[in-house]
């Protein structure tokens, strides 16, 4: 009988298992060595793309940062960027809002997962944006910036990672909530 345990690297071979007494030998497997890395054959890597799921059309975009900034005023500055976006590259955009307000962009309907998409977070204790280009070579590029340089870094990483240049000053001085939402 092998009693296992699995998070130790032997094996108990229990000879005889009485009422309470159980006499025991220890066995190692053969590619365990004491205070040395196993040694194990290591299997290529092989980079899969899978999707990540799909977009939204813009206006439900623009509709659920309505809404999340309804319920959380300190998002403004997050809704006035997506807005911006919106106004000046959403024929050659896809985009989604993700957990936590973040906002996902990429060229593809259905992205695939970490691979040519950016993904920009809004920090309202700190005031500052964050913004990381992910790829599937983990040659990611990501930089955190104020409220103020928030367009200029925005445009940046879209017109360099995705072709699309947008225009140097933002296209909305205010944004009006999509029909329907009502802003607190």
């Amino acid at each position: 009988m092998i009693i296992s345990n699995p998070k130790a690297p032997w094996n108990v071979l229990a000879d005889s298992v009485g009422s309470d007494i159980v006499t025991q030998r220890w066995s190692y497997p053969l590619n365990f060595t004491f205070g040395q890395k196993i040694m194990m054959p290591q299997r290529p890597i092989k980079l899969v793309r899978s999707r990540a799921g799909r977009t939204m059309p813009w206006p439900d975009v623009l509709h659920d940062f309505d809404c999340f900034r309804a319920a959380n005023p300190t998002f403004e500055p997050m809704r006035l960027l997506v807005y911006d976006l919106h106004a000046c590259a959403s024929e050659d955009l896809h985009a989604t809002q993700t957990m936590g307000g973040n906002l996902l962009v990429s060229l593809d309907e259905e992205p695939p997962f970490d691979d040519n998409v950016l993904l920009v977070s809004y920090n309202p204790s700190k005031g500052d944006f964050h913004f990381e280009h992910r790829t599937i070579s983990n040659n990611n590029d990501s930089t955190t910036v104020s409220e103020s340089e928030a367009w200029s870094t925005l445009r940046l990483f879209v017109g360099y990672k995705f072709g699309i240049r947008p225009p140097e000053s933002r296209p909305n001085k205010t944004a009006h909530p999509t029909a329907g939402n009502v802003l607190v």
